[in-house]
């Protein structure tokens, strides 16, 4: 795979870790032997070693090097060429009501705010336990402050970005955010002073190797720009996909819900349309022609043609329906077409023909198979289909199979983002304990 290659470090390569906090590259650089002597002792060939065009690979992300079957697996949007494309239309997608609805339903059970506007705390219960008891209470609360210099830098003490950023998981299926400490150059880093939003399409992973051979991993950003190509160890960057590198998955959560949405979308539309087709009085008047030559009839159809012409579009985004361009239409239509036939004009009323598409029971079809893809539970929506309020029941012995299910798939959701914390507050301790670097 492009990127994935071990590479000795050259003149030009040592003078980005020079300018790389001396701390930083020492937890890079270890956080990597675990996994570099589970390569080394490997005998087999990994699956996605030996699958390249098998649907371990469904996303092209080309032949990936020997440790990608072993520890963490991101996928890497970088590989994906028309997820740039896509993310575009996924975020436009996302602004159709029915869609924000539901994506502010999972990120309101998935991001709850106490009386502090803490949605997260590090769980130490047990963690007193496997420690020596002169350092555990120590241990507890270093890793208690860590947490909290994170959640602080973040800004998630203020407002709620961090529901906003839980959305954008859900639409994008990509974050990343680079680590900022204090420090320079040989100096050790004491403390994470912030976080930058990144691009992830611009992230392409590297494997290299420094001079005593240890391996550590490398994020170049906008590679082949010579204005804009940056180099960052793991230790810089937070990365966090939705989708997992190895397995069968879409890229985002809203990918799943584009076509039972469209489906829908397209029934409603056919009731509406039918309904406004069928709205107008339409009068018909006949008018005799006489002797005229054929060129001078179809000159004058031709005119009335496109007089009577109707079309009819609406507007996804605002719900606007228009009829010829115009958002305003006449409940009455008149129709004056000649004819060869009759000495005296004709004057009749008639009604356009075709299906009768006016009932509704249709649409609850669609609705449900939505409702399914979404895995919300149908009670979380405000209205039942038979448009009573919908009912909740709160008690443990009145949970449904629905919301059992719901409750997993909200804790899945919460194991992914949770690395948005976990990480640079590992991170965070590990600066001021140096001695728990080696443990994973």
């Amino acid at each position: 795979m492009s990127g994935f290659t071990l590479k000795n470090i050259s003149g030009t390569r040592s003078s980005f870790l020079d300018n790389i906090q001396r701390n930083i590259r020492y937890l890079s650089i270890n956080s990597r032997k675990f996994d570099d002597k589970l390569i080394k002792q490997s005998k087999a060939i990994g699956a996605s070693e030996a699958n390249e065009n098998s649907l371990y690979n469904m996303h092209n992300q080309g032949t990936p090097y020997s440790g990608y079957d072993i520890g963490k697996k991101e996928f890497i949007c970088y590989y994906e060429k028309s997820y740039a494309t896509r993310r575009d239309f996924l975020r436009k997608f996302a602004m159709n009501g029915e869609v924000e609805h539901v994506l502010e339903v999972i990120a309101d059970e998935a991001i709850i705010y106490d009386d502090n506007n803490f949605f997260a705390y590090p769980n130490t219960r047990n963690l007193k336990s496997v420690l020596k008891q002169e350092k555990a209470k120590e241990v507890v609360d270093d890793l208690n402050e860590a947490f909290k210099k994170v959640y602080f830098s973040f800004g998630f003490n203020c407002g709620h970005d961090a529901w906003h950023y839980l959305k954008k998981l859900l639409i994008d299926g990509f974050l990343a955010f680079e680590i900022i400490y204090d420090g320079e150059g040989s100096d050790d880093a004491k403390n994470i002073l912030g976080f930058k939003e990144l691009d992830p399409t611009s992230l392409e992973p590297e494997y290299r190797k420094d001079e005593e051979d240890n391996e550590y991993r490398v994020w170049i950003q906008y590679r082949g720009d010579n204005e804009k190509q940056r180099e960052l160890l793991d230790g810089n960057l937070i990365y966090i996909s939705w989708a997992r590198g190895g397995f069968i998955s879409r890229l985002s959560y809203v990918e799943r819900l584009v076509r039972s949405f469209n489906m829908l979308r397209t029934m409603e539309n056919s009731r509406i349309i039918w309904n406004v087709i069928n709205s107008q009085y339409r009068m018909k008047i006949l008018v005799p022609i006489g002797t005229q030559s054929e060129v001078k009839a179809r000159t004058r159809l031709s005119e009335l043609r496109g007089m009577y012409k109707e079309d009819i579009t609406i507007n996804d985004a605002s719900g606007e329906i228009t009829i010829n361009g115009q958002p305003n239409f006449s409940f009455a239509k008149t129709y004056v077409i000649p004819t060869k036939v009759g000495e005296q004009t004709e004057i009749s009323s008639f009604a356009p023909e075709g299906y009768d598409i006016s009932n509704t029971d249709a649409l609850k079809y669609f609705w449900m198979r939505f409702i399914v893809e979404t895995k919300v539970p149908n009670n979380r929506f405000s209205m039942s289909l038979e448009g009573a309020s919908a009912t909740q029941n709160f008690g443990a012995e009145g949970a449904s199979r629905e919301e059992m299910r719901f409750s997993y798939f909200i804790n899945r959701i919460r194991s992914i983002f949770q690395e948005l914390l976990l990480k640079p507050t590992w991170i965070q301790f590990c600066l001021k304990h140096p001695e728990f670097l080696k443990d994973q």
